[in-house]
Order: structure tokens, then C-alpha cells, then sequence
């Protein structure tokens, strides 16, 4: 799954030298990234407006949005690309054919201007009394922390790119066989 992580950022491309929101407008952007993971990711109900962002077509998606699946078929994915906070994508992802336990809905969010800070919150403010879990994806070097909440239906994720980017997940697990996968999480 953090390979995934790695892909999409990649598709970001460079971060031009400069162009860093500094300040205010740096804590704004980061705020606003991070609204951005709990409307779409944790309450499934993101408000997109033309000045906030768009959706990519399937081709403009590229194929690191494929990274996510790792041979799980996908039945439904939405990739949004937004304006406001610049530099942050989010990719959904429904699956078909899921085994009970297993990942049923993926939503990541990768942003080049969410912090540390914010994204530390993000992960734990709406979980229970349970310390993250640090890992690091091997041969990366690239630091993860996750709360894991099987019993609650749901994995939260934060990792953290040398290069600049942050991502924050939520998978969602599938229950029992033919019964559909649940919607977002609710905080």
C-alpha cells in the first residue's frame, strides 16, 4: 500500500523553487488540505466547487492511481485534483469482490502542503485511545504511522515523503460476504 503512496506523489511532479506558500498562507493551505481528508476521506461527503478543485478524467488520472489497488478490482475510483489547496490530490477507490475483513473503500489524501501538524491531528482526532503504530516502508525510507481499528470497521494511515509530501488514508473494511461496503467513516 505505501508504494502507492510513493506513485501518486511522483505524479505530482517537482515542487517549484519558491513557490511554497509561506506564513499564513501556509497554515491556511495546510488547514484547508486537511478539511479536505476529513469532508472526503472520513465523512464521505467532500464539497467540490470549480474554485476548490476538479475531477481528472481516467486519462488524466495516469496510472499511479492503479498503485492502489495491488490486484484488488477496483469497481469504482474518483481522483480529484484541487486548486485550493494547490498541490493536493485525492484518490477514492471502491472495490468489488471483497473477502470479509478485507479493504472494501480506499481514500487518500497526498498534499505537498499539508503539515505535520495538521496531518498528526488528522490521523488521530476522530480515534479512539489507541497510539499510532510507526513503520517504515522498506527500502523507501519513508516513515508511516497507522491506527488500525478493525473492530470500528476502518485503518487510519499518515506517511510522510522526504521530498515534501504528506498522504493521509482511510481504508475502509468490507463486512461479511454479499453485504455492501460501508460508507465513509463518520467521526
Amino acid at each position: 500500500m505505501s508504494l502507492s503512496h510513493f506513485l501518486l506523489v511522483a505524479a505530482l511532479g517537482s515542487w517549484p523553487a519558491g513557490s511554497a506558500p509561506k506564513g499564513s498562507e501556509a497554515q491556511a493551505a495546510s488547514a484547508a488540505a486537511a478539511d479536505a481528508f476529513r469532508e472526503g476521506c472520513e465523512r464521505g461527503s467532500l464539497k467540490l466547487t470549480p474554485q476548490r478543485g476538479r475531477v481528472l478524467k481516467d486519462s488524466d488520472a495516469a496510472e499511479f492511481v492503479n498503485g492502489f489497488s495491488w490486484g484488488r478490482v477496483v469497481a469504482e475510483r474518483t481522483v480529484i485534483q484541487f486548486t485550493n489547496p494547490r498541490s493536493t490530490y485525492m484518490a477514492i477507490l471502491q472495490f468489488r469482490d471483497v473477502q470479509p475483513k478485507g479493504i472494501a473503500r480506499l481514500c487518500v489524501l497526498v498534499s505537498k502542503v499539508l503539515t505535520d501538524e495538521d496531518a498528526s491531528r488528522a490521523l488521530i482526532e476522530t480515534t479512539p485511545e489507541i497510539r499510532p503504530r510507526q513503520t517504515w516502508v522498506p527500502d523507501m525510507l519513508i516513515p508511516e504511522w497507522t491506527v488500525d481499528v478493525p473492530k470500528q470497521g476502518y485503518r487510519k494511515r499518515m506517511a510522510v515523503g522526504h521530498d515534501g509530501w504528506t498522504s493521509l488514508e482511510v481504508a475502509t473494511y468490507a463486512s461479511a460476504p454479499g453485504t455492501p461496503p460501508p460508507p465513509a467513516r463518520q467521526p
